[in-house]
């Protein structure tokens, strides 16, 4: 579970309680050692929220399987916002 995409998520609803974004795909770069080196949205105006910065701080803190090979992209789908 990613609780702390949920902190962010929970905080910004705070702060803008009709806030209504959707579906989104954060995508996170995971080397061999199972830690996440890379997170970015899909669309730059996620990228740049402040959740959006909130979340891809909480996805580097994401801990992965180690594996062999070169680093790997990984799509996290996430819903964000009030009921859709």
């Amino acid at each position: 579970k990613f609780t702390a995409a949920q902190q962010s998520f929970e905080e910004a609803l705070r702060r803008n309680p009709n806030m209504k974004v959707g579906r989104v795909k954060l995508m996170v770069t995971v080397g061999p050692s199972g830690t996440v080196t890379q997170s970015t949205f899909s669309s730059v105006a996620y990228d740049q929220s402040d959740w959006g910065v909130c979340v891809k701080a909480a996805a580097k803190r994401m801990r992965f399987p180690p594996f062999e090979g070169d680093p790997t992209d990984v799509e996290v789908p996430l819903i964000v916002g009030v009921a859709l």
